[in-house]
């Protein structure tokens, strides 16, 4: 797992994504599938948050090296993962922004809509 801190961190994955078309589909809360659609492979993409801190890992071998020597890195498919979960979370926010409130008029409030003016 690779701590996320920001836009920075994803510069060379950044650059590798537009290489290559990904696909990527919600899996359940904080887990993504991603289909590297031009070489056929699968990976599972993760977020978790711990102690406030946002973390992501990929099933790929960048995202979790057979080598234990080596740490995993930030990897296109993390890249691609983040960019849908943050494109769900905005439209969810998006739909629970209440809506400007429907003016309710009341006729007895009016002194033009009283009884006595018919």
């Amino acid at each position: 797992m690779i701590e996320i801190q920001g836009r920075h961190q994803f510069k060379g994955a950044a650059a590798r994504i537009l290489k290559e078309r990904m696909s990527v589909r919600r899996m359940e809360a904080g887990a993504y599938f991603v289909r590297n659609t031009a070489k056929g492979h699968d990976y599972v993409v993760r977020f978790v948050r711990i102690e406030g801190k946002v973390f992501g890992g990929c099933t790929c071998e960048a995202g979790m090296p057979s080598d234990r020597r080596r740490a995993p890195v930030q990897c296109k498919h993390l890249l691609a993962g983040i960019i849908v979960h943050n494109a769900l979370n905005a439209m969810r926010r998006a739909a629970h922004v209440a809506p400007a409130p429907i003016p309710v008029f009341d006729d007895t409030d009016d002194p033009d809509m009283m009884e006595s003016n018919y």
